[in-house]
C-alpha cells in the first residue's frame, strides 16, 4: 500500500489532500451517475497529476470505478434504464483484456515508458471522441446519410446470433458487443479507465440504444472492468486502497445527485457535458507529458466544479419546476 499523502501543492499554494480527493471522488460520483462512466478518464489523470506513479493511478483509479459504478448502477436500475442482458455480454467479454491491458502496462512500467503510452492513449483517444461528439452536436445532420470507414469496418461483425435490446425491441448481432468489450477491456487495463467513454458513444450509435439507456448500461461494464481490473492489479500490489476508499465516500454521495440530475437534463446538455470533460482530460494528461503539473491539476478540478454547480442548479430548478406543476395542477 502507497503513503497517504497529507498535503498537495495546487498552482503554488499547498492543500489539504483529503478535501481533494474527496471532491474529486464527488465528482466522479455526479459524473458516474449523469454520463454512465466511471470516471476513470479523470480520476487517473488527475492521480497522476497529484503525484501517483501512472501504474498505480491506473489501478487505483480501477479500484474506485468498481465502487462507484456500483453505486450509480443501482439507482440507474431502480429507474428502469438498464439492459442488464447487454450489460453482462460486454462485461464479461472486458475481463480477459483487462488482464491482458495490465500485464502490458507492468512490463511497460519496468522500462519507464509507462507514463508516456498511457498519457498519449488519453491525449489521442479523449480528444477524438470529444471533437466529434462537438462535431455531432454542432452538425447534426451532416453526413448521416453516408457510410465512414469505421461503420464498414463495424459490419465485419454483424453476423451469427443474435440478442434481443429490451429499451428499444431490437436485435443485435452478439459478435458486436463482444468486440466493443474485449477493446474497451484491453484500454481499461492500460489506461484505468472503465471504457464508459468509448460505450456509451458506441452503444448509442452502433446498436441503437437512446442515450439514457447507455447511459445506464455502460454501469454494468464499467463495474466489471473496475471489479477486475482492481484484482488483477492487486496482484502486483499496485492499488493504494486508502486513497480509493476515500474517492469511493465521495463518490456515493455524488452518484446521487448525479442519478436524480437525469431526469433534469436534457439529452443535448448531456452530450455536451460529456464532450466538454474529455477534452479537458486530454488536456490535462497533455500539460502533465510536457511537464506543467499544476496547469494539469487546474485544468481537471476547474471543469469538474463547473459540472458539479450546473448539475446542482438542475437539480433544484427541476424540483421546483415540478412543485410548481403539482401545485397548478
Amino acid at each position: 500500500m502507497l503513503n497517504f499523502p497529507q498535503e498537495i501543492v495546487i498552482l503554488g499554494g499547498t492543500l489539504p489532500s483529503l478535501p481533494i480527493f474527496l471532491f474529486l471522488g464527488f465528482a466522479v460520483g455526479l459524473l458516474s451517475g449523469l454520463l454512465g462512466i466511471g470516471g476513470g478518464w479523470l480520476i487517473t489523470p488527475s492521480l497522476n497529476a497529484f503525484g501517483l506513479p501512472m501504474t498505480n493511478s491506473v489501478a487505483t483509479g480501477l479500484t474506485q470505478m468498481a465502487g462507484t459504478s456500483f453505486l450509480a448502477l443501482l439507482r440507474h436500475k431502480k429507474h428502469g434504464n438498464v439492459d442488464l442482458k447487454l450489460g453482462v455480454l460486454i462485461g464479461l467479454s472486458m475481463i480477459l483484456s483487462v488482464g491482458l491491458g495490465k500485464l502490458l502496462l507492468v512490463e511497460l512500467e519496468k522500462t519507464g515508458h509507462a507514463g508516456l503510452l498511457t498519457r498519449c492513449l488519453y491525449i489521442f483517444l479523449l480528444s477524438f471522441i470529444s471533437l466529434k461528439m462537438f462535431k455531432e452536436l454542432i452538425y447534426p445532420k451532416e453526413g448521416t446519410n453516408k457510410k465512414s470507414p469505421f461503420t464498414f469496418f463495424f459490419d465485419i461483425f454483424r453476423r451469427g446470433p443474435k440478442i434481443s435490446l429490451s429499451h428499444t425491441k431490437t436485435e443485435v448481432h452478439i459478435l458486436l458487443p463482444i468486440f466493443l468489450g474485449v477493446v474497451a477491456g484491453f484500454l481499461s487495463g492500460i489506461m484505468g479507465v472503465g471504457g464508459g467513454f468509448l460505450l456509451v458513444p458506441a452503444m448509442a450509435s452502433l446498436l441503437g440504444l437512446p442515450t439514457l439507456s447507455a447511459v445506464a448500461t455502460s454501469l454494468v461494464c464499467v463495474f466489471f472492468s473496475g471489479a477486475s481490473g482492481s484484482f488483477f492489479f492487486s496482484l502486483s500490489g499496485k492499488v493504494n486502497w486508502s486513497i480509493a476508499l476515500i474517492l469511493v465516500i465521495g463518490s456515493f454521495f455524488g452518484s446521487l445527485i448525479g442519478v436524480s440530475s437525469t431526469q433534469y437534463i436534457k439529452e443535448r446538455s448531456l452530450r455536451f457535458l460529456f464532450a466538454f470533460l474529455t477534452l479537458c482530460a486530454a488536456f490535462s494528461a497533455l500539460f502533465k507529458q510536457i511537464n506543467l503539473p499544476e496547469v494539469s491539476k487546474a485544468i481537471i478540478l476547474l471543469p469538474a466544479l463547473i459540472i458539479l454547480l450546473y448539475s446542482l442548479s438542475s437539480v433544484v430548478k427541476g424540483k421546483l419546476s415540478k412543485n410548481e406543476r403539482e401545485k397548478k395542477g
